[in-house]
Parts: structure tokens; C-alpha cells; sequence
């Protein structure tokens, strides 16, 4: 069976610290993560950062914005 990279589920902590970096910090605080792309998209952080995204736009759907899809 051959699994693609995205069909992995991120991993519980990188979800955990998204949510929480998503609900505590102001966005203008988290662009700093996305100046640079990585190299490699098996780098550490990639996961945190998508799912970052993710939560964001949870967020911004639960205040009223227009849902964004992906």
C-alpha cells in the first residue's frame, strides 16, 4: 500500500501548537513564520505551519469572514 504525503494527518502536537499559536497570538505576530518557504516540505515545522493556516481560517470563519477553501 503506498500512502501519499498527503494522506499522513499531521501529527496531534503539530495541531495542538497551531490551535494554540492560532488563539493566542495576533496574526500580524505569526507572518514571520511564512517570510520563507522551506526547502524541503519534510522539514520540521511544515506540518505546524500548515495546520496554522488551517486553524486560522477556523477562526476567521467563526468571527464572521467568508470560509476559504483550499
Amino acid at each position: 500500500m503506498t500512502v501519499a504525503v498527503g494522506d499522513v494527518p499531521p501529527p496531534p502536537e503539530a495541531r495542538a501548537v497551531a490551535a494554540r499559536l492560532a488563539k493566542t497570538q495576533p496574526a500580524p505576530e505569526l507572518e514571520s513564520l511564512f517570510v520563507e518557504l522551506p526547502d524541503d516540505p519534510r522539514a520540521p515545522g511544515v506540518e505546524t505551519r500548515a495546520c496554522l493556516l488551517g486553524e486560522l481560517a477556523l477562526l476567521g470563519a467563526r468571527a464572521g469572514r467568508p470560509r476559504v477553501d483550499a
